[in-house]
């Protein structure tokens, strides 16, 4: 798993079993690189301690990554079921979507982001699909079972709920103490009424409201009475229709357009950021990626290097060598012919790596003039049929020139030309971008 685990370097989970392993330490902070689909697997729920003996206190951010269909099968001994059984003092979790939850519990405390809930924060989650308890006296929220002394914000749950016989069964969250909500909406059915269950909300079944001590703040805070015609609106949870749910603007001032997505005719939607979202991979953002910085700084440096060393060797190899100068210009039409075939990539990436080697020529010229004799001594023997090659090649360059928008064939001689394509054919021609 890539990262150190701190919050400005989190652990990047991007498999089923990279999220099952987040009990290795429950102190650390996790992000999501991509979404996760449990189909065909049982998820187990992370453990209360994790393997130092501590709850998590870490930070799971969702990055607007989902989940997806994740499976819980709760047998009898289970006391918390979710994506984690509990949640402890300063966890975190934010930015992630569990989508078609399909839960079966006999537990004590089931949500479908955690059981229960310590002193922990949510902020800009979502949760769809089915919960379903079986039993008496249990606490079943489409969040968490139960939360104390917890906050959570910009938030939306659309689940069917089933419960049992008897207990504190919540649209939202099952039971609050000390707790805070702002902005959070319960849009699922359940059916507690129905069962007659002792204690049921449309939103949470027991807010404590009225408890000085224990009752939890809410704010724009609702519940669709559509769905759920006789739920309970009492401690600060609104009722609205889904009529006004779905009404297309902002409640008030409190919403924000920055979080929230208001289209006429559909509930509220979390704005995903367009930083998050994944892109297409083009020809222009490989580009991008070539010319990156961080990239660039390396490349450049290797390159260039590279570029001067390989130049340096051939120039010896031309000074030195004795060979005919019509096996000269078959090795240069050779270089040349694989150098226009790889010569499929946009101006810029062309230009990118074109710029680099006229550099290098520029800076190699002094030791050409240098060694002219030499090469025009080498040279003498061209034939008419290796000055025929020598035009094709120049045409060749002159495509290049097309493309890079800037003339390298008139400045260059017909040994300059070697050099280059020599360079070239030993390895450093152009790629096309992956």
């Amino acid at each position: 798993m890539l990262g150190t685990g701190t919050l400005s370097d989190p652990y990047q989970i991007t498999t089923r079993t990279e999220l099952s392993q987040i009990p290795n330490d429950y102190s650390a902070h996790y992000i999501l690189v991509n979404d996760i689909d449990l189909t065909g697997t049982n998820w187990i729920p992370l453990p209360v301690y994790d393997k130092k003996g501590f709850m998590f206190t870490g930070s799971l951010n969702g990055n607007f990554k989902r989940i997806m269909n994740m499976k819980i099968v709760g047998a009898l001994n289970d006391s918390y079921i979710g994506l984690f059984k509990r949640l402890g003092k300063g966890g975190s979790i934010k930015n992630l979507g569990l989508v078609g939850v399909d839960i079966s519990s006999q537990g004590h405390y089931t949500g479908a982001f955690a059981g229960n809930d310590y002193q922990g924060s949510f902020e800009k989650n979502y949760v769809t699909g089915t919960i379903k308890l079986t039993g008496s006296y249990n606490f079943l929220g489409s969040f968490t079972g139960q939360m104390s002394e917890s906050n959570y914000s910009d938030c939306y749950s659309n689940v069917n709920l089933i419960g049992g016989t008897g207990g504190n069964y919540g649209g939202f969250v099952g039971y609050a103490q000390k707790g805070s909500f702002k902005r959070c909406l319960a849009l699922g059915y359940y059916n507690g009424i129905a069962n007659n269950w002792t204690s049921s909300g449309a939103f949470c079944a027991n807010l404590n409201y009225g408890n000085v001590t224990y009752q939890s703040i809410v704010e724009d805070s609702h519940y669709d009475s559509t769905v759920n015609p006789k739920g309970n609106p009492a401690g600060g949870v609104t009722a609205k229709t889904t009529a006004q749910l779905k009404v297309g603007t902002p409640y008030n001032a409190n919403w924000s357009t920055n979080t929230w997505s208001f289209v006429a005719g559909q509930y509220p939607s979390l704005i995903v950021p367009l930083s998050t979202l994944k892109a297409t991979k083009t020809v222009s953002t490989h580009v991008a990626d070539f010319l990156s910085s961080h990239v660039l700084e390396k490349v450049a440096s290797i390159t260039s290097v590279s570029h001067v060393n390989e130049l340096d060797i051939e120039w010896e190899k031309l000074i030195k060598s004795n060979r005919e100068a019509s096996t000269y210009m078959r090795d240069i039409v050779s270089g040349a012919s694989r150098s226009v075939q790889v010569v499929k990539v946009t101006k810029e990436a062309v230009t990118s790596y074109i710029v680099p080697i006229i550099s290098d020529v520029e800076t190699m010229i002094q030791k050409f003039k240098m060694g002219s004799a030499t090469v025009t001594s080498s040279s003498e023997g061209v034939s008419s049929e290796a000055q025929r090659e020598v035009t094709s090649l120049r045409q060749a360059l002159t495509f290049i020139d097309s493309i890079v928008g800037k003339s390298l064939t008139p400045a260059l001689s017909v040994n300059q030309i070697e050099t280059i394509l020599k360079h070239i054919e030993n390895g450093t021609g152009l790629s096309t971008p992956n």
